[in-house]
């Protein structure tokens, strides 16, 4: 009976040590996003800024398929799976690989920007997490 019992404490232990915590779950949740997407032109004297839009939207941050993914929905038609790593930074697929695109400040500030996409429409997004009581 002791041997019983031992055991079964020892397997307890160890189901709860191998049990690891994932950190996604400090981002998920709503999010108050502001988006500002731009359209832009380049001349000899560089990049200029033709026109700004502001997009306020109440968003979504959720677990993705795997590990270290997360979906973002920063406005109504816009949704984009990213990965994290253990400081916050974001990173997404881009041409040649994996780039970063921001990074999310504790728990309750995001920032990133998707000018890779399309260089003339760069967008610079800007989140708060929502509190719930």
């Amino acid at each position: 009976m002791k041997n019983l019992k031992l055991a079964i404490t020892v397997a307890i232990l160890l189901f709860f040590s191998s049990c690891e915590k994932d950190r996604r779950n400090k981002y998920i949740g709503d999010w108050d996003f502001v988006t500002e997407k731009l359209t832009q032109t380049y001349s000899n004297s560089g990049w200029e800024i033709v026109e700004s839009d502001t997009i306020y939207y109440l968003g979504k941050v959720s677990c993705g398929e795997y590990e270290s993914c997360l979906i973002i929905q920063y406005t109504e038609n816009d949704i984009i799976d990213v990965s994290i790593d253990k400081f916050g930074n974001i990173f997404t697929i881009c041409p040649g690989g994996s780039c970063k695109c921001g990074n999310f400040e504790g728990e309750n500030k995001v920032h990133f920007s998707l000018g890779w996409i399309n260089p003339e429409k760069p967008e610079i997004i800007v989140g708060t997490k929502i509190k719930r009581r």
